[in-house]
């Protein structure tokens, strides 16, 4: 997801809802403190799935011939 998040900011895509700002921001902050080896919290497996619905992340994920994204990102 992180990967997705930084290549919608490198593509210029925006999110669907803009209201997913705050979930992405919280996505980035959980890798920043390194706590992306422990098992999610519910706040954040909520945050995951409310940014894997967004349009935008959707149509990012499929643009992602242009950035470096992991077979099994899915």
């Amino acid at each position: 997801m992180v990967a997705i998040l930084r290549a919608m900011g490198t593509l210029s895509v925006s999110f669907g809802n803009p209201e997913r700002e705050p979930d992405a921001k919280l996505a980035m902050d959980v890798v920043a403190r390194m706590e992306d080896t422990e098992p999610f919290s519910e706040e954040v497996l909520a945050a995951l799935k409310r940014l894997w619905a967004d349009s935008g992340v959707q149509d990012c994920f499929a643009r992602s011939n242009e950035y470096q994204l992991n077979d099994s990102a899915k």
